[in-house]
């Protein structure tokens, strides 16, 4: 969109170093933060989902979303089984149906 991180920043009100760590994905965007990217760069948010499953594979337990990645790689089964948990009551609540 010819911005630097820099004016980005300013636009969104914060430092450019979290600009660049939400480049890079060390940090993850909040959905606010999302609808104000969109706003700046004048696309549509939809813009920031291309290439994602569709909805239907999305709603199957988490085998499907790429976020969740390597589960073993959480590293103690506690964590994992509490992400795992916690995804499963997500999946049965009525958020996503």
């Amino acid at each position: 969109m010819g911005l630097s991180q820099q004016q980005v920043a300013e636009r969104l009100g914060i430092s450019y170093q979290q600009v660049q760590k939400y480049e890079t994905g060390v940090n993850r965007l909040t959905a606010g933060r999302l609808y104000l990217l969109s706003q700046i760069f004048g696309s549509p948010i939809e813009t920031f989902f291309v290439g994602l499953p569709p909805i239907d594979r999305m709603q199957n337990g988490g085998q499907d979303l790429p976020f969740i990645g390597d589960m073993d790689a959480l590293g103690p089964s506690d964590v994992r089984d509490a992400l795992i948990g916690l995804v499963e009551a997500i999946r049965d609540s009525k958020l996503l149906k």
